[in-house]
């Protein structure tokens, strides 16, 4: 609910979101972003918080966005283009298992 709480809150579907969280209900999700099982990734999102790296930077604008939708196509070539430029790890073993 971070960016729930404050974006479109009258909006039906962030409405939707709050119940759930208010009533501390599993959201049924719908995927949106991952990765393929066969690319043995484990991708954890707080080290990228810790690093303050913007939502947007892998999400796209999603305040621009009206339904969760795929912005931004991950893959291999683009996390390391990321880890580059913020000087990041590029073990193999920090992002694959």
């Amino acid at each position: 609910m971070l960016c729930h709480a404050k974006l479109a809150t009258a909006k039906p579907e962030i409405r939707k979101l709050a119940a759930f969280a208010a009533s501390k209900r599993e959201v049924p999700w719908r995927r949106v972003y991952g990765f393929p099982a066969e690319s043995l990734v484990k991708f954890q999102h707080a080290p990228h918080a810790r690093a303050k790296i913007s939502c947007a930077t892998c999400h796209g604008d999603m305040t621009q966005a009206s339904t969760a939708e795929l912005l931004v196509k991950h893959n291999m070539g683009t996390c390391l283009r990321c880890h580059r430029q913020y000087k990041a790890t590029e073990d193999c073993a920090a992002c694959h298992y």
